[in-house]
């Protein structure tokens, strides 16, 4: 596998070393020609503390040193930033190619505005072509447990019908839940797979 020294690098869980060898360091490195911790970060001389890897398993970021602060920050940005960009049905790849979030770049790249608030997680675009799926949250429902009760029942069908009507505004949370095939859509499909869900 590459060397962690090698930032926005997707790795696969068994590229990663899920399994440990004897209790051994988990993280597998082919090339680690010194057979130590201390080579498998590259040559900046040090073995980080903390190394924030996202949902891609991409390696975003590493220190040896952080405030509560600066995690916090790091996995807001993570967080904000973990989802996926559609016209229609098409996905959208930014290709890593700008400097702004996928999310930011989602939105203005198809003529929205990108609304910022001091916790990136409440970032929304306005009037753009594109949508964005969120796929990591702070969120407690499950999918298709639109009111958090730990169970998918009727009254969820219920809720879901409501947001397709129009009868009522689904808080972010809920908007995740509602969409049960994660095409970011909530429509009749969504309200099918979870009566199918509910009959079993």
């Amino acid at each position: 596998m590459l060397g962690l020294s090698d930032l926005n690098q997707p790795y696969s869980c068994a590229q990663w070393g899920s399994v440990p060898d004897g209790g051994a360091c988990q993280i597998v490195h082919d090339t680690n020609t010194d057979g130590s911790l201390y080579g498998l970060y590259g040559n900046e001389g040090y073995i980080p503390s903390y190394i924030w890897i996202n949902h891609n398993m991409e390696v975003i970021k590493k220190t040896n040193s952080a405030s509560g602060w600066s995690i916090g920050n790091y996995i807001e940005e993570m967080l904000e930033d973990c989802g996926a960009c559609y016209i229609d049905d098409t996905y959208i790849d930014d290709n890593g190619s700008s400097s702004q979030s996928y999310q930011q770049y989602c939105c203005e790249e198809f003529g929205g505005n990108y609304i910022t608030f001091s916790d990136p997680q409440e970032n929304y675009c306005d009037g753009s072509d594109s949508h964005w799926v969120k796929l990591c949250t702070n969120c407690s429902n499950d999918i298709g447990d639109l009111n958090a009760d730990q169970t998918i029942d009727v009254l969820d069908i219920v809720s879901i019908v409501n947001i397709i009507l129009g009868v009522s505004n689904p808080e972010d949370c809920e908007a995740i839940s509602a969409d049960y095939n994660s095409d970011g859509v909530i429509n009749i499909q969504d309200v099918i797979n979870i009566v199918n869900e509910v009959l079993g």
